[in-house]
């Protein structure tokens, strides 16, 4: 009769604990609700969505050519963005996690706007914090609750969870947009697909 050695059950059973973790970081994840970052009319007849990473160039020029369309067209863009951090991009969680915060005081579309239009100027930043410190104090934030942010656990399972809903949807590489439901990588295609809609 076959009986398994020690080395084996001990195998397994790292295995399965490895795997019950996993499950369990997953359902964790995709349980917590991320708040959504929105702005113009729900009726808009152009929806974008959008997955950006802080320290994504390309991120930037998106940013603020939608920033540009949308104050020429307020009433028919409504843009709604979600965090992608990247994994070899240093600084994008830390910048997200700001974000994120900067939303519970109804302060995300400043903070969001100035991260994009400051990006040249903290992205060569080795501790990037007190740039975005500063971001914080120019937009109003409030420092105790912001810190207090900072440190929520739930705010990093949020901003995963969003992350993990990109994945879920194809989504690989910063920027992606989803342009009335359609795919859109890069600055360049958002700009011909926009325009192309827009003349409609």
């Amino acid at each position: 009769m076959f009986r398994p050695s020690k080395k084996i059950i001990i195998w397994f059973s790292v295995l399965a604990a490895i795997t019950a973790v996993s499950l369990f970081i997953v359902y964790k994840i995709s349980s917590v609700k991320s708040f959504v970052h929105a702005q113009g009319k729900i009726d808009a007849p152009v929806q974008i969505v959008e997955y950006m990473d802080y320290e994504c160039p390309g991120c930037a020029l998106g940013g603020k050519y939608l920033k540009e369309m949308i104050q020429k067209y307020p009433e028919k863009i409504r843009l709604e963005v979600h965090f992608y951090p990247l994994n070899n991009h240093r600084q994008a969680l830390l910048a997200a996690r700001y974000a994120e915060c900067s939303s519970r005081q109804n302060k995300f579309w400043e903070f969001h706007e100035a991260l994009i239009f400051e990006q040249s100027k903290w992205i060569v930043l080795f501790d990037v914090k007190p740039a975005f410190n500063s971001i914080a104090q120019r937009v109003g934030l409030d420092f105790e609750r912001l810190n207090a942010c900072l440190q929520d656990r739930d705010i990093l399972t949020s901003i995963l969870a969003g992350k993990l809903k990109g994945i879920e949807k194809g989504v690989h590489a910063t920027p992606t947009y989803f342009v009335n439901g359609k795919m859109v990588v890069g600055p360049d295609k958002l700009k011909v697909e926009l325009e192309g809609l827009l003349k409609k």
